[in-house]
């Protein structure tokens, strides 16, 4: 079915709503259920193989899509199989179980986000500044479902933990069955080369040596925030709650963000979004009152929301149209990486040290990646031709 560009960025606003929702009562809780079945010593084992195997994977799913112009069937696939592997943690009681699962999980979400992003990229050409007001979907999904599940107690809810995702997932996959790739573009036999050459500019590899180090210390609150709620003696809703309000303030910097990023460079607002986010972590290590600690939280509209939307604006303002999904792929493939060396380092100082460490650890890790993103340079403009 042929689609214009209002109505696949509709489907696509759709799409980012029910993934991010089922990411939002799912995932904060993460953790607790994994400490819960199988102990605190596996939890940073069973965390790392989301990002460990979505970096392996990532660019071979970018590259298909652009070589073949597959993004909307990878989507429609991958998404509606996220559902049955959800409902399979109902059953996992071990270590191996988990990380089976787990693995399965991380492989068929990796290609989701640097495709639909692909996709709203594509159709948003020469005007990537807007792309948040469809992104913005995706937020509100997440504080919605989040604030949901929190208030029901997260993990302690019981069907309704595992079985909401499910839904969401298919309702997802729904969203995007029938879209058709945006016209102009042809399948391509050199997608690998292009994608090399275009990874040796110092635009993208020095952004993307920035994106290791910042989201390494970001991933720290991904994967250990609700432990982190758990020790300080709180409920473990908390953990959701401080992941919403934290999205919701998100949402706000994603209405102000297109205005924003129409007048200044994605990349100039990376080193200042870093400092807020070292503030961030340090403030979280030393914050006890539940309620201050979730007012905390609300910075992650800058330290993720802004710093999303600034370095995906970078990196898609130095790529060609024809090239959108693999670029996205690389990038998710470092995500991950980053996600793994954050992952792998919080289990590491939780088997000896308190969680305040890791949120001491993430603002130091902030502090350098602000440096780093002070020797990125403009985006080629050239590459658009």
């Amino acid at each position: 079915m042929p689609n214009d560009s209002s109505s696949l960025l509709r489907r696509l606003a759709l799409y980012y709503f029910f993934t991010f929702g089922a990411l939002g009562w799912f995932f904060p809780q993460l953790p607790i259920f994994v400490e819960r079945a199988v102990g605190v010593a596996w939890v940073g084992a069973v965390m790392v193989a989301f990002p460990l195997f979505g970096l392996l994977t990532a660019p071979l799913w970018g590259y298909t899509a652009d070589r073949y112009r597959a993004s909307a069937r990878l989507l429609v696939g991958t998404t509606a199989a996220m559902a049955p592997v959800v409902l399979l943690y109902s059953g996992a009681r071990s270590f191996s179980t988990l990380l089976l699962i787990t693995t399965l999980f991380a492989l068929l979400r990796a290609p989701q986000v640097p495709l639909a992003d692909a996709l709203a990229h594509r159709q948003l050409e020469g005007e990537h500044h807007r792309f948040a007001r469809c992104r913005i979907w995706g937020s509100v999904g997440f504080v919605l479902f989040a604030a949901v599940s929190g208030s029901l107690g997260g993990v302690d809810a019981g069907a309704a933990y595992l079985v909401t995702p499910a839904l969401c997932y298919l309702l997802a996959a729904g969203a995007m069955v029938g879209v058709v790739e945006p016209v102009g573009l042809s399948p391509r036999m050199s997608v690998g080369r292009e994608v090399l050459a275009l990874m040796r500019r110092p635009t993208m590899w020095r952004a993307l040596a920035g994106v290791l180090v910042y989201y390494s210390g970001h991933s720290l609150f991904d994967a250990y925030f609700g432990l982190h709620v758990a020790a300080l003696g709180l409920p473990a809703g908390h953990a959701s709650l401080g992941w919403s309000f934290g999205a919701l303030v998100e949402i706000g910097m994603m209405i102000v963000a297109p205005t924003l990023l129409a007048r200044v460079e994605g990349r100039r607002m990376l080193t200042p979004v870093s400092l807020l986010a070292a503030l961030r972590w340090a403030l979280t290590s030393v914050v006890r009152n539940p309620l201050l600690l979730i007012a905390v939280q609300g910075l992650h509209g800058f330290s993720f929301g802004l710093w999303y939307l600034s370095i995906i604006h970078h990196l898609q303002a130095s790529t060609s149209p024809s090239l959108r999904a693999s670029v996205q792929g690389v990038t998710v493939a470092v995500w991950g990486a980053a996600q793994v060396m954050g992952y792998g380092l919080g289990g590491l100082l939780l088997r000896q040290w308190p969680t305040t460490t890791l949120y001491h650890s993430a603002a130091l890790i902030s502090l350098v990646a602000a440096g780093l993103f002070l020797l990125v340079p403009a985006a080629r403009k050239e590459t658009h031709q």
